[in-house]
Parts: structure tokens; sequence; C-alpha cells
């Protein structure tokens, strides 16, 4: 009974551990996760090993870029920060026109 008590709580730290490491969940998420391995022990640790949330295969392609997407301008401004042009009016935010924040 020893080796399977050790094995349920090595499962469970290991759980624990990889869901405080994972940077890609939520903290809503997260949180839940840990409530449910907390709660649960070496059976909710399963249970995240087994349905909780996927990580993405570091070979994994790229969403297709659309070549023909164009931004979203309102009333047909337009806006290129390359050129300075900027929406806020002289001297709110940091505006390249203004002097002050030369």
């Amino acid at each position: 009974m020893p080796l399977f008590a050790t094995i349920c709580a090595l499962i469970w730290v290991i759980a624990l551990i990889s869901l405080c490491g994972r940077r890609d969940i939520e903290i809503h998420s997260k949180l839940t996760w840990v409530v449910t391995v907390m709660v649960l022990n070496a059976v909710g640790a399963v249970i995240y090993f087994v349905f909780g949330p996927k990580r993405a295969l570091a070979g994994s392609a790229a969403p297709p870029i659309d070549a023909d997407a164009v931004p979203f301008t309102p009333e047909g401004e337009s806006w290129n920060p390359i050129l300075g042009e900027n929406r806020l009016a002289e001297g709110e935010g940091l505006n390249p026109k203004d002097p002050a924040t030369k």
C-alpha cells in the first residue's frame, strides 16, 4: 500500500507542477484545475492529464495569413505609424508631431 500512495502522491505533485508552469492557460481556468487536482487528489490529477487543456505542438503550423486583408479604418481615414500619423489630437498621448515629446 505505501507504494500505491507514493505513486498517487507523485502523480499529484507532477500535475500541480505542470499546471502551475503552464502560461497558455487563463488564470480562472488554471485556478479551476488547481482546485480540482487539490480536492480530488490523484484522481483529479489523472482527470487533468486526460481531459485538461492540450498543449500546442512545437512544430504546429501557424494559421495562414490572408494576403488580401486590409486593416479597418473608420470613415476612410488612413493611419500610418511609420510616417508618424496618429489618431490622437496634438498633445495627447505619444504623438510624434507634438514638440513636447521630442
